[in-house]
């Protein structure tokens, strides 16, 4: 009989295009900056959907459309429009290592992020994410 393997142990890859590394005591956070394809891909199966097992069960769902919601979406499809960079995830793990231009991260919970990445997530599928 095959194990099975923990969905909790297993590693995950995030490619980034810049990091900027921050040490303090025994702690090292990392701030990236990632392509949305990229970080789609880190939270979406095999079968195209989105892991709920990364997000934190405390976490706030997408409840309804909203004004908010809407300039999201905008922000998100539009690579131009600056606001974009006010928009970030939070993602904890017990191990992330840097191996060139990615993050390798173990046991991940993504703490703060849940719209964004359900509106990312949603433009992907639907094929109206930006190109």
């Amino acid at each position: 009989m095959q194990e099975k393997k923990s969905i909790l142990s297993s590693f995950l890859d995030l490619p980034f295009l810049e990091c900027q590394t921050i040490e303090k005591d025994s702690w090292v956070s990392y701030m990236l900056s990632v392509r949305q394809e990229d970080y789609c891909k880190l939270v979406t199966d095999e079968g195209g959907q989105l892991r709920r097992y990364l997000f934190d069960s405390r976490g706030l769902d997408f409840l309804s459309k909203n004004e908010v919601i809407e300039q999201i979406s905008r922000a998100l499809a539009d690579p131009t429009y600056l606001e974009v960079l006010s928009y970030s995830v939070t993602i904890i793990a017990t191990t992330a290592t840097v191996l060139g231009q990615a993050l390798q991260l173990r046991d991940i919970q993504i703490i703060n992020g849940l719209q964004i990445t359900k509106i990312v997530h949603h433009q992907f599928q639907s094929g109206s994410a930006p190109s």
